[in-house]
């Protein structure tokens, strides 16, 4: 379990002054910066996001006392259930013992066939094709699995980075989010669908004269209405 203690890279008996420069030492790691691509900029404010709140709460007395208390239940929660799970573990592994050694014999019989079947293939001799085969076949196994291995932590570090983000909400902190380009790229495609949708309910024509005549009894409505067409006009003469 990764705490706030962890992300200050401090013990847990650590004092205010310990946690302070321990603080003050990792800004100066992640700050950002010119020099750094856009990515990796987003991923220091992120982190400065986290190491800000952890500062918070530690350096706060009753703040950390609160999250001291909910760390230690949180352990004791997961001890019991390990304790749970190795005991339900180690009555299943005695329940198949008796079948495990009735099969041993069996296994050894199998292992020396097995190793005979090796040294008999180890004296075939492959064509240089063959070999070739072999080798691309290894390197893209490889890298399918390399692919996974990526694969696999993003999604852990996506998991944790909410779960995290649960636990300060819950809290009472707000977290902010960095703009990644997978935001924008949401954010503009619910703009394209509502403008889809309006686009729809606009040359329909029941519904727009319904439209119609909600601008013209709804003050409210007609001003915002007038508004946001006063300010698409103006852009539109500044790109004429």
């Amino acid at each position: 379990m990764i705490t706030i203690y962890d992300l200050l890279e401090i013990d847990e008996n650590a004092s205010k002054e310990d946690i302070e420069k321990a603080y003050q030492k990792l800004v100066l790691k992640y700050h950002t910066t010119p020099n750094l691509d856009t990515e990796s900029n987003n991923d220091n404010e992120m982190i400065l996001n986290k190491l800000k709140i952890a500062y918070e709460i530690l350096s706060d007395d009753e703040k950390r006392k609160k999250y001291d208390k909910d760390l230690a239940n949180k352990r004791a929660e997961d001890l019991i259930k390990n304790v749970s799970v190795s005991h339900t573990e180690t009555t299943d592994n005695t329940e198949n013992n008796t079948e495990s050694n009735s099969v041993e014999n069996n296994k050894t019989k199998y292992k020396v066939v097995k190793k005979e079947n090796i040294n008999n293939n180890s004296e075939v001799d492959l064509s240089k094709d063959e070999k070739n085969k072999i080798k691309k076949a290894a390197q893209n196994e490889f890298k399918e699995n390399l692919k996974k291995a990526q694969k696999a932590e993003e999604e852990y570090n996506k998991a944790y980075n909410e779960a995290y983000n649960d636990y300060l909400r819950k809290i009472g902190y707000k977290v902010k989010e960095p703009w990644t380009w997978k935001r924008i790229k949401n954010l503009l495609i619910t703009i394209v669908a509502i403008i889809i949708v309006c686009f729809l309910v606009w040359i329909i024509p029941p519904t727009r004269n319904i439209l119609i005549n909600i601008y013209k009894e709804n003050f409210i409505i007609k001003s915002l209405v007038d508004i946001v067409v006063t300010l698409f006009n103006s852009i539109l003469k500044i790109f004429k």
